[in-house]
C-alpha cells in the first residue's frame, strides 16, 4: 500500500518537473549532443536524457533509441529515481525479477543492461534520468559513472537557466500588458478630464462676453 507520504513525496516532485516545462518539447540540439557524446564515452549503443511524469517516461533526447516515451510501470528509469543513492546500475535485466517482464527486455530490442543517474533538481527531486543502456549484460566503470553524475549536474544547470529565461520573458511580457493597460487608463482619463475642462471654459467665455461688465 502507497502511504500518504510518498504521494505527498510523489505530487511535490510532479509538481518541481512541471515546472520546468520540459515535457512534450520539440528536439532541441544541446540535448542531443549530451546523448551522443555519453553514448560514445560510455560505449553504450543508447543514451537517454529521461524525465518521468505520472504515467509515462518522456525522452527529451535520445541516441540510438526509437520511442518518444515509454510507459512508467515498464521503465528503469521510474525505479532509478526511487534510488535513495541517486543511480541506478542493472547488469543483467532478464535475471532481475523487477525488470525481466519488461517489454524492453523480453522483445527482440533485448534491452540487458541499464544505468542511469538522476536529474536532481535544486529541490532534491529526482525529475528524470541520464542513461545508458546495452543489447548485452554488461558493466559500467567508475569513470563512466562518475561522467554521467557530473553531466547530469550540467542538464539540470540547462534546465534551470531555461526556467529563469522563461520566467524573466513571462515577467517582461507581463509588465508590457500592464503598461499598455496604464496607457489605455491614461488616455481614458485624459479623454474625460478634457470633456469637463472644454465645457468649463466654453461656458466662462460665455459668461465673460455677456456679463463682461458685471464680472472681475
Amino acid at each position: 500500500m502507497i502511504s500518504n507520504q510518498t504521494t505527498a513525496y510523489e505530487s511535490r516532485r510532479l509538481q518541481a518537473l512541471h515546472s520546468y516545462h520540459i515535457l512534450d518539447t520539440p528536439k532541441e540540439t544541446i540535448y542531443d549532443e549530451i546523448t551522443k557524446v555519453t553514448s560514445k564515452i560510455t560505449g553504450k549503443p543508447v543514451a537517454l536524457i529521461s524525465f518521468v511524469d505520472k504515467d509515462y517516461t518522456w525522452y527529451k533526447a535520445s541516441t540510438g533509441y526509437d520511442n518518444e516515451k515509454d510507459e512508467r510501470a515498464h521503465s528503469f528509469c521510474s525505479h532509478a529515481i526511487a534510488e535513495k543513492k541517486k543511480f541506478l546500475i542493472v547488469e543483467n535485466a532478464l535475471l532481475d525479477t523487477r525488470f525481466s517482464s519488461f517489454p524492453s527486455v523480453v522483445s527482440d530490442s533485448a534491452v540487458r543492461f541499464y544505468a542511469g543517474v538522476c536529474l536532481t533538481d535544486e529541490q532534491g527531486f529526482p525529475l528524470g534520468t541520464l542513461c545508458v543502456f546495452d543489447f548485452k549484460p554488461s558493466s559500467i566503470s567508475d569513470e563512466h559513472l562518475e561522467f554521467l553524475k557530473v553531466t547530469s549536474r550540467q542538464i539540470i544547470k540547462i534546465l534551470t537557466l531555461n526556467k529563469l529565461n522563461t520566467q524573466l520573458s513571462w515577467n517582461q511580457a507581463q509588465v508590457e500588458k500592464r503598461n499598455a493597460l496604464l496607457r489605455d487608463f491614461a488616455g481614458i482619463v485624459s479623454h474625460d478630464i478634457k470633456m469637463p475642462l472644454s465645457n468649463i471654459i466654453l461656458t466662462t467665455e460665455v459668461l465673460r462676453s455677456k456679463y463682461f461688465d458685471k464680472l472681475d
